[in-house]
């Protein structure tokens, strides 16, 4: 018995509802499903640097509060940040934090040798 037209149609427009339901309940929760991101754009860890001041360049996603050496920093409205932080002899460590509003985290650590 062959399918008629308007059968098709109807299970055409109920599998799009059903991948519009699926495809709006990952973006509504795409902070439980993905943790938030940090990207460190102009060091890395081991990197030799001189005394003084660092700046401290990188873009977050998906990131409510940024905390770098403990202290909460502001981002732009794309994510991007930059931050100058003290570096002394003979290393310093740098720590990030993110966490998003479904409180996961995630934490980087930087260790720069301070020449």
């Amino acid at each position: 018995m062959p399918i008629s037209s308007r059968s098709k149609v109807k299970i055409f427009v109920y599998i799009l509802s059903i991948t519009l339901v699926i495809g709006f309940g990952i973006f509504a929760f795409r902070g439980l499903l993905f943790p938030p991101a940090i990207t460190i754009l102009n060091i890395s860890d081991g990197m030799h640097v001189p005394a003084g001041v660092v700046r401290v360049e990188g873009v977050s996603k998906r990131v409510e509060a940024l905390f770098v050496q403990g202290k909460q920093i502001t981002r732009s409205l794309e994510g991007d940040f930059e931050v100058e932080v003290a570096v002394f002899p003979p290393y310093t460590i740098i720590e990030i934090e993110a966490r998003n509003i479904f409180n996961k985290k995630i934490h980087k650590t930087i260790r720069l040798s301070v020449e």
